[in-house]
C-alpha cells in the first residue's frame, strides 16, 4: 500500500513540478514506502530460510539468495537508520532535520 501512495504523489508532482509540499510528500511516500517494502522483504526471506532450515540457508537454494538480496535492499539508496532519520525529518520539519 505505501507503494502505492509513494507512487501517485509522484504522479501529482510530475503534474506539479514546482510545488514544494507536493515534492516534500513524495519524498516522504517514498522513504516509507522503501523501508517498508525493504524490511518487509527481509522478514520473509528470514522466515522462509527458516522453514527450509540447512538447505534455505546453502547459497545453491533460491531461498539463501533472496535472503542476500532482501538483506542489500536494507543498505542501497539509504540504510533504515537514514530512511527513519529523513521520515522523521519530514514529519517533524526541518528543526529536527538530523543530516544535511
Amino acid at each position: 500500500m505505501a507503494t502505492y501512495r509513494a507512487a501517485a504523489e509522484k504522479k501529482r508532482l510530475d503534474a506539479t513540478p514546482d510545488d514544494l509540499a507536493v515534492r516534500n510528500k513524495v519524498d516522504l511516500q517514498s522513504a516509507i514506502a522503501k523501508r517498508v517494502a525493504s524490511r518487509l522483504a527481509y522478514e520473509s526471506a528470514d522466515l522462509a530460510v527458516q522453514v527450509f532450515g540447512g538447505f534455505g540457508y546453502s547459497l545453491l537454494s533460491p531461498v539463501a539468495r533472496h535472503l542476500c538480496d532482501s538483506r542489500v535492499a536494507r543498505i542501497y539508496e539509504g540504510t533504515d537508520e537514514i530512511m527513519e532519520l529523513k521520515i522523521a525529518s519530514l514529519v517533524l520539519g526541518n528543526g529536527f532535520e538530523a543530516y544535511s
